[in-house]
């Protein structure tokens, strides 16, 4: 169940595809502890592919390493293992961005099947347009990401950096624009996390009153029974928590502290029971009702706090997040505590009423009253153990006929001697080698393979390859050679954007992917058709759309259609900086590939020609977002910082071939035009 009111019960997936829908999706984040990529890719009902329909390209999985059920097949997303929490990283969130309206799914579910289809799970949708929406929500949700997430990435590669600073940008720039957005609920609803602070303490904290009447726990999760082996009573959460909880209840009335739970067919659960009835007369336990309709697992975490102020009016505080109720959750933080993330909603000046929020939240048709507290036994939550080996992430650079993989793994033992490190998929693995490495410390050793050994032709006639391997894994040995453990991390690629699945659809040939990339920005779903068509006919031709006799002229129409398709792109986005800033980045990077000269095949006058519409284009879909705000300022700071800043490679390139006597006065043509257009970026605005 999603809900922006709390009893609307919804499809997540339909929500993600009700998201803007007639707009491509810029940026998509999604952050989860459990993780089933085969699932999340599932063409039918798969969550990533609401968004690769809608163009997204930059998408960015932050999960945790250690509760991974299915690692990724497709390259056309980066995933990261978590590296800064120690304990769990155990926050939910689903985060995307149009040119037009940004959307933060926040709760308990995770990106598996479970999560999605099959829990009993509590996610509320939050939304954010230019003019309307809860600014100070996706405010401390950019703080959240900008200083806290982004410890979590430490460990990952420079481009996997790059995809997070791109989307947390993009998020503070609309964030900017929408500063004076309308905003009628702002102060009610809170996003917390417990980087800085224990969660249970900014809660109680924003309590109106501490003297409270009643609280209702949900959840699927607690801490184990205390032990003879706790030395300290205290040490308990329960007994904290609980504790402070009836210290602070009214003395005026029944105190009232409900506990809604899972419990096994044979009645076992996890809840301290033995603990527990040391406050027996005032405590409830309502466990999933083994009978009723609904017969998903609870999964939802939610604390409901009831209480009146001081001048008499009673209010509701719901928390709801990734929470449960565990010291890890509530009384800690990263990197030693879970890390958490929670929506907080105060509910005021009414009359409250707790028979009928039972019955709005379904909490009456789906628990039932435990009167025998003796029929209930204990049962051990799972222990999640850390392995010898963290990987973080692979990342590999394929060009041409050599391919780059460089692994980010760390060795939390000294009884390490060597590390194994090999590629691998469900049917298969290769062997990259050993590697040196220190303990404790990040290592990023590099190998290079060729490209034949690590793809499969899936049709000769039209050039398209598989990657084999989506999955790195490290095996650390003892000196006796006795396999201590071994981590995995995702194979992340560098230029995800011309992957369909597995398969590498785009040519090696910059003009080509310029071409798909631009015709796909017209229409996508014809491009994917064509590419399948193309997978499964051997006599296929090897580029969609109209067939030249020379090549050059084929080369002159695929770079003229590919970014006439993008500025067609930048148009239909009505001024859109966020669709600007996002092609001007597509663009610096091409003209960077070309003036390199990472693509052998190109001569230097089609290099030269490629940098010259290249950077023609940027001015171009420059103007295109002037005419269409009626202001220069912000395109032109776009223009320079996503494209100018980042591609001054092109007019190096430029100057060394500015006297040669084949190109030298193309090069000196492209120099003057690169100068133009700074004059034009640094020109007063209106």
């Amino acid at each position: 169940m999603t809900s922006d009111s709390l009893n609307a019960k919804i499809n997540l997936l339909e929500v993600i595809e009700s998201f803007s829908p007639s707009e491509d999706i810029q940026n998509a984040l999604l952050l989860t502890f459990n993780f089933d990529g085969l699932y999340l890719e599932d063409p039918e009902r798969g969550l990533l592919e609401s968004i690769w329909q809608r163009n997204c390209t930059n998408i960015l999985v932050i999960r945790d390493s250690k509760a991974v059920i299915k690692h990724k097949q497709s390259q056309r997303y980066n995933v990261i293992n978590a590296s800064f929490s120690k304990r769990i990283f155990h926050s939910k969130l689903i985060l995307l961005t149009s040119k037009s309206e940004v959307m933060a799914l926040i709760g308990s579910a995770n990106l598996t099947q479970n999560g999605l289809e099959k829990n009993l799970e509590l996610v509320c949708d939050y939304h954010l347009t230019r003019k309307e929406g809860p600014v100070r929500i996706f405010e401390a949700i950019h703080a959240y990401l900008k200083n806290h997430v982004n410890k979590e990435i430490a460990m990952a590669s420079a481009f996997s950096h790059k995809v997070f600073d791109d989307i947390v940008g993009d998020l503070g720039r609309f964030l900017d624009e929408a500063k004076l957005a309308h905003n009628d609920i702002d102060g009610l609803i809170s996003f917390l996390h417990n980087y800085d602070e224990p969660l249970y303490n900014q809660i109680l904290r924003t309590l109106p009153n501490k003297d409270l009447d009643a609280l209702w726990i949900v959840s699927p999760f607690f801490d184990a029974e205390m032990s003879e082996k706790i030395d300290k009573r205290e040490d308990a959460l329960e007994y904290e928590l609980i504790n402070k909880i009836f210290e602070s209840f009214s003395k005026k009335s029944q105190s009232q502290v409900r506990f809604y739970f899972q419990a096994s067919a044979g009645n076992a659960t996890c809840l301290p029971v033995e603990l527990l009835k040391g406050y027996r007369s005032l405590i409830e336990l309502y466990k999933k009702d083994p009978t009723a309709l609904d017969q998903r697992a609870l999964h939802a975490k939610m604390l409901i706090f009831f209480g009146h102020r001081s001048s008499g009016d009673s209010f509701i505080t719901i928390v709801h997040g990734s929470a449960n109720f565990t010291r890890a959750a509530l009384l800690s933080k990263p990197p030693e505590g879970n890390a958490e993330i929670v929506m907080l909603t105060q509910i005021s000046n009414t009359r409250v009423d707790p028979d009928k929020l039972e019955y709005y939240l379904d909490l009456n048709r789906l628990f039932c009253q435990v009167p025998d507290w003796n029929s209930l036994s204990g049962q051990q939550p799972h222990k999640i153990i850390a392995s010898v080996v963290q990987v973080w992430e692979g990342l590999a650079s394929i060009r041409d006929k050599i391919t780059t993989i460089r692994i980010y793994f760390t060795v939390n033992s000294v009884d390490v001697k060597n590390v194994r490190i090999m590629l691998c998929n469900d049917q298969d693995e290769m062997t990259l080698g050993e590697a040196q490495y220190k303990p404790y410390e990040l290592n990023s050793p590099e190998f290079k393979r060729s490209t034949e050994t690590l793809m499969q032709v899936v049709n000769q006639t039209a050039n398209i390859s598989q990657l084999l391997y989506s999955t790195v894994r490290v095996d650390a040995f003892d000196s006796n050679g006795k396999l201590l453990g071994s981590g995995f991390g995702a194979l992340n690629v560098d230029r995800p954007e011309e992957f369909y699945g597995t398969n590498l659809y785009s040519e090696d040939r910059l003009d080509s992917l310029i071409y798909t990339y631009g015709v796909r920005a017209l229409s996508y779903s014809d491009v994917v058709r064509k590419i399948n068509d193309i997978c499964s006919r051997d006599n296929a031709n090897p580029t969609p759309g109209p067939k030249h006799h020379a090549d050059l002229d084929l080369f002159f129409r695929r770079i003229h259609i590919g970014l006439r398709g993008l500025k067609r792109k930048v148009e239909l986005s009505k001024g859109s900086l966020i669709e600007l800033r996002s092609v001007q980045r597509k663009l610096a990077s091409w003209g960077t590939r070309a003036a390199n000269g990472e693509d052998e095949t190109l001569s230097r006058e089609e290099r030269l020609y490629l940098c010259d519409r290249i950077l023609r284009t940027a001015k171009e879909i420059t103007e295109i977002t002037i005419n269409a705000r009626k202001v220069d300022k912000i395109p032109k700071i776009i223009l320079k910082e996503e494209f100018i800043d980042k591609a001054e490679v092109m007019i190096n390139f430029a100057e060394r071939l500015n006297q040669d006597k084949d190109v030298g006065m193309v090069a000196t043509n492209l120099r003057n035009k690169w100068q133009s257009l700074e004059k034009f970026a640094k020109s007063d605005s209106q």
